[in-house]
């Protein structure tokens, strides 16, 4: 049997945020998936997609092969 526990509102509020931050970090995540997609239809290489994102080449090459 599982033992419920009350959180303070402290503990809530603070999962809550990680919440929030986790969701918009996915977001994030999602729309720079995109944006690489989108530059490679364009015929962008790694390192112009990165750099129109501000992204370093590791970064985009991490994206990149996680888009293919």
């Amino acid at each position: 049997m599982v033992r419920e526990r009350k959180l303070s509102e402290e503990q809530v509020a603070h999962l809550e945020l990680i919440a929030r931050r986790r969701a918009r970090r996915e977001s994030a995540e999602s729309l720079l998936i995109e944006a690489i997609k989108d530059g490679q239809s364009l015929g962008l290489t790694q390192p112009e997609i990165g750099e129109a994102a501000g992204l370093t080449k590791q970064r985009v090459g991490q994206i990149w092969r996680g888009t293919r």
